[in-house]
């Protein structure tokens, strides 16, 4: 089965596509916000993925992303409930996405991440809010 992708569309509306050998294939599913593709992915037992600068990042890397505010790596593992390796997986993929910033030391979870700009952009047009991310 094709992997499910959620891509901004030109008119501003996130539409559903699927992952083919060809790139993303779009339907005719259109959203308005992140918490409309939450619902609609609940119900359909979907776990899409989102199209971000031509990557693919995880529901579980944009809650996290929604969090990155001056927290440390444990922080945001403790507020979201999931373990620090987790995270700490997660934000290497968001830095090489160009979405976070971090300066890794031992231990990892003390290290703070930074949000880019191309975060911040992503959290808008996804129309992700810290409260619809964790849920």
């Amino acid at each position: 089965m094709a992997t499910p992708v959620i891509s901004v569309l030109p008119s501003g509306y996130l539409g559903l596509g699927h992952l083919t050998p060809f790139g993303i294939q779009t339907s005719i599913e259109n959203f308005d916000n992140f918490e409309h593709v939450q619902r609609w992915a609940k119900d359909m037992h979907l776990k899409p993925k989102y199209e971000i600068g031509g990557r693919l990042v995880r529901h579980t890397d944009l809650r996290i992303l929604s969090k990155i505010s001056g927290l440390s790596v444990g922080q945001i593992s403790f507020d979201i409930a999931m373990s620090v390796t987790t995270v700490i997986k997660s934000i290497d993929l968001l830095c090489s996405a160009g979405l976070v910033t971090i300066e890794w030391a031992r231990p990892k979870r003390t290290c703070v991440p930074t949000i880019t700009e191309a975060g911040r952009a992503a959290l808008v047009t996804f129309n992700v809010r810290d409260d619809e991310a964790s849920s």
